[in-house]
């Protein structure tokens, strides 16, 4: 997996250099915070150098987007810092850049980032004391992207978080059709995006599932997948 991570890293950052006329700054932006979203998921503490690196690429990115008054992608890419810095344990930054997020998203109606903004703070929030809580961000975030087209990546994204919440709370029917609705879409044709990350995600949560309602059979043919991916 840490090798994926590599090459991707290594791709993004090709991209962002081959990017080097002032017409193709967004390009550049774009790719780093490619770059960055790459290093997240390799991040496993605060002590990282995916998490610094990553925080690197993301700095660089945000210089980009503010220049060129890019808010759209800028939404994007402090999400990516609160999912990072959640991945770290870093609380502080997650916490600020999550409050970012919603900031700049509330302001200018960019109601998917908005939403999965509240999904990934439930995700950040999830204990057994807190499974409450996180669900009624997972609500509101249902309630934000009512309000969106053409959003089925964030809803498809939603519906994983959903269902990990469902899995905490043991409510193990939903969590099933809830996850499946999930690998549903990301299993569809999508232009040739395959998004093996996610349904590697969803695979080792329906595994879980499935193993705590006794389908035995169900549970290794999940995990098989999971492997596989």
């Amino acid at each position: 997996f840490q090798g994926r991570v590599d090459e991707a890293i290594l791709a993004y950052k090709q991209i962002s250099e081959l990017a080097s006329d002032d017409s193709d700054l967004l390009v550049r932006g774009l790719a780093l915070m490619g770059a960055g979203r790459a290093a997240k998921e390799a991040v496993l503490d605060q002590n990282s150098s995916y998490y610094r690196d990553g925080l690197n690429y993301f700095a660089h990115a945000n210089e980009i987007f503010t220049s060129i008054n890019a808010e759209k992608p800028q939404a994007d890419l402090y999400l990516q810092v609160a999912s990072s810095a959640v991945n770290a344990g870093d609380s502080l930054t997650s916490t600020q850049y999550f409050q970012k997020t919603i900031d700049l998203s509330m302001r200018k109606e960019f109601y998917p980032t908005l939403a999965l903004a509240h999904s990934r703070l439930a995700i950040s929030i999830l204990s057994k004391s807190k499974i409450e809580e996180s669900m009624s961000f997972i609500n509101k975030a249902a309630e934000y992207l009512k309000k969106a087209t053409n959003a089925g990546y964030s809803r498809a994204q939603l519906l994983i978080d959903k269902g990990t919440i469902e899995l905490a709370r043991q409510d193990l029917p939903s969590a099933f059709d809830t996850l499946n609705q999930a690998m549903g879409w990301f299993q569809a044709d999508h232009n040739g995006r395959h998004f093996e990350l996610y349904r590697a995600r969803i695979s080792g949560l329906l595994f879980m599932t499935t193993k705590l309602t006794g389908q035995d059979k169900d549970s290794a043919q999940h995990f098989m997948h999971y492997q596989q991916l």
